[in-house]
């Protein structure tokens, strides 16, 4: 995989778990501080800093709710 195809996936993976643990239309607190400490200190998202892709599906589930 080239170095841009190994960020798509990440950050495809990243998306896909945020999806998981907000596709009842909320997302608890906790939860985001789990999304942090993934983004942070995870091994497979090292290198890649995801805070602001983070900010954006926060802000859309407030904005679409499951739609999202």
């Amino acid at each position: 995989m080239t170095p841009i195809e190994t960020e798509s996936f990440q950050r495809l993976l990243f998306r896909t778990a945020f999806c998981l643990m907000a596709c009842d239309g909320d997302i608890d607190d906790r939860e985001v501080l789990e999304m942090k400490k993934m983004n942070e200190s995870g091994a497979y998202f090292r290198g890649i800093d995801l805070s602001n892709e983070l900010d954006e599906l926060l802000r859309d589930l407030k904005e679409k709710g499951r739609k999202i």
